[in-house]
C-alpha cells in the first residue's frame, strides 16, 4: 500500500512537471510579439530620458539667458491680465450671487479692492474670506458647465447609437451567423482561408454586432484572421466609413474585455474559499465586483511598485511613473484604467506567469496603446525647439522663431488686457452714473 501511494505521489509530480515545462514553452512563444514591443517601448523611453536630461536642460538654460528681458515683460503683463480675469470673475459671482447689476457689482469690487489696501487686518480678513466664496462659487459654475457639456456630448453619442441601432437587421444573417458561431476555431479558419469569404462575414459579423452590442464573434473571428486579412478589410471600413478602424476595435474591445480582464485578475489573485457577501445566499457572485475587483488591483500594484517595497536601480524610473499613474487613477476610481495598469506592470516586470494566455490579446492591445501615445508624445516633443538642441551649431533660426512667438504671444496679451480694461471701465462708469441718478 505505501509502495503504491509512492508511486501515485511520483507520478503526480512528475506530470506536474511536465505542464509546467509545456505550459512555459506555450507562454514564451505567445510573448514572442510582446516582448518585441516591449523593446521598442523600452527604446522611446530611452529617447525620452535623454530628451529630458540633456536637451531639455540646456534648453531650459539657453532661453533663460537669451530672452530674460522678454520674458519679464511677458510676465508682468500675464500677471496684469490675471489680475483683470479675476475682477472680472468677482464680478460676475457677485451679480450673481447677490442678485445685482453689473455695473454695481463692479463699484462694490472697486472699493473692495481700495479697501484691502488701505484697510485694517480685520478689513482684510473679512475680504478674503468674501473672495474665497466667491471662488468656490467661481469653480463650481465651472465644474458645473463641464457636466453640461458632458451631459450634451453623451447625449448625442447616444442619438447616433439609436440611430444606427434602429436600423432593422436581415433574420437569416442573424440566422446565418449563429451557426457560425457554433463552428470551431478550426472550422471558421477554414471558412476564413478565402479572403472575399473573410471579408464579406467579418462586414456581415460587424454590421449585426452593432445592432445587438455584442462583439465577442466579430473578435473571435478577427483574431483567428490572418494579418493581411485584417489589413484588408481595415482599409474598407476607412474607405467606406471614413473611421479608423484601430479606433472602432479600441472601443469596442474597452466594452467587452476590460471588466473580463478585471474579473479573471479578481479571481486569479483571490485566495479560495474567500467570500465577500453572505454565505446564505445562494444566488451567483456578479460577474464584475467592482468595487472589490479595484482594491484588490491597487494592492496588487503596490505591492509591485511602491517605492518602500522596489528599490531596483536599473527599473526605477518606469516603476516610478507607472506608480503616480495608479495613483491618479486611484483617486478617480477608473477601473478600467487600473486594470490595464496592473496588465502593463506584469508586462514590463516580466511576470508572465501572472498572466494567462487567453489575456494575451488584451494586453497587447493595451501595450500597442501605450506605444501609440509615447509615439505621439514624441512627435510633439520633436516639434519643440529643445528636440535636438545639444546637437545644434546654429542658434540664429531657433532664435528668430522663438522671438516671433513671443511677440505673439504678447500682442495677444495686450489685446485680451485692453478688451478686459475697457469693458470694466464703462461698467463703472454706468455704474457710477446709475448711482447719481439715484
Amino acid at each position: 500500500m505505501v509502495w503504491c501511494w509512492r508511486v501515485l505521489c511520483y507520478t503526480r509530480l512528475q506530470m506536474q512537471s511536465l505542464v509546467l515545462v509545456d505550459d512555459m514553452e506555450i507562454r514564451k512563444k505567445a510573448f514572442s510579439r510582446i516582448d518585441r514591443l516591449l523593446k521598442k517601448l523600452q527604446r522611446m523611453e530611452a529617447n525620452l530620458e535623454s530628451f529630458f536630461s540633456r536637451d531639455k536642460r540646456l534648453y531650459t538654460e539657453w532661453f533663460e539667458l537669451t530672452f530674460r528681458a522678454r520674458r519679464e515683460q511677458l510676465d508682468l503683463l500675464r500677471g496684469e491680465y490675471r489680475e483683470l480675469v479675476e475682477f472680472h470673475n468677482w464680478m460676475h459671482a457677485l451679480a450673481e450671487m447677490e442678485d445685482l447689476p453689473l455695473t454695481e457689482a463692479a463699484l462694490r469690487i472697486r472699493e473692495e479692492i481700495r479697501m484691502y489696501i488701505t484697510g485694517s487686518d480685520d478689513d482684510r480678513r473679512n475680504i478674503d474670506n468674501m473672495r474665497s466664496l466667491r471662488d468656490d462659487f467661481v469653480r463650481a459654475q465651472l465644474h458645473e458647465n463641464q457636466k453640461t457639456k458632458d451631459r450634451r456630448r453623451a447625449a448625442r453619442e447616444e442619438a447616433e447609437m439609436n440611430k444606427a441601432r434602429s436600423q432593422t437587421l436581415d433574420p437569416s444573417d442573424i440566422e446565418e451567423l449563429e451557426h457560425f458561431s457554433s463552428l470551431s476555431d478550426a472550422e471558421i479558419e477554414e471558412w476564413c482561408a478565402d479572403s472575399d469569404v473573410a471579408q464579406m462575414f467579418l462586414g456581415k459579423i460587424l454590421r449585426v454586432a452593432s445592432f445587438t452590442g455584442d462583439y465577442h464573434l466579430f473578435f473571435r473571428v478577427w483574431d483567428l484572421l490572418h494579418p493581411k486579412v485584417q489589413q484588408q478589410f481595415a482599409r474598407d471600413f476607412q474607405r467606406k466609413t471614413g473611421e479608423s478602424l484601430e479606433v472602432v476595435l479600441a472601443s469596442m474591445r474597452e466594452k467587452v474585455e476590460i471588466e473580463d480582464a478585471a474579473e479573471e485578475a479578481f479571481t486569479r489573485d483571490t485566495p479560495a474559499g474567500e467570500s465577500s457577501g453572505d454565505e446564505d445566499v445562494q444566488e451567483p457572485r456578479p460577474l464584475t465586483p467592482k468595487v472589490e475587483t479595484f482594491k484588490l488591483l491597487y494592492r496588487q500594484l503596490a505591492r509591485k511598485l511602491h517605492p518602500d517595497m522596489n528599490s531596483t536601480p536599473d527599473e526605477a524610473d518606469w516603476r516610478k511613473n507607472m506608480w503616480l499613474r495608479v495613483q491618479a487613477a486611484y483617486k478617480e476610481e477608473n477601473l478600467k484604467e487600473m486594470t490595464k495598469l496592473y496588465h502593463l506592470v506584469l508586462l514590463r516586470s516580466r511576470d508572465w506567469q501572472a498572466l494567462r494566455i487567453s489575456e494575451l490579446h488584451i494586453t497587447h492591445e493595451w501595450l500597442s496603446d501605450e506605444i501609440s501615445q509615447t509615439n505621439d508624445y514624441l512627435k510633439d516633443l520633436r516639434r519643440q525647439p529643445a528636440w535636438g538642441f545639444s546637437r545644434r551649431k546654429n542658434f540664429a533660426p531657433i532664435e528668430k522663431k522663438i522671438e516671433r512667438d513671443l511677440a505673439r504671444e504678447r500682442k495677444v496679451l495686450e489685446e485680451q488686457v485692453t478688451d478686459l480694461r475697457i469693458h470694466h471701465s464703462f461698467l463703472e462708469r454706468m455704474g457710477r452714473e446709475s448711482k447719481r441718478r439715484r
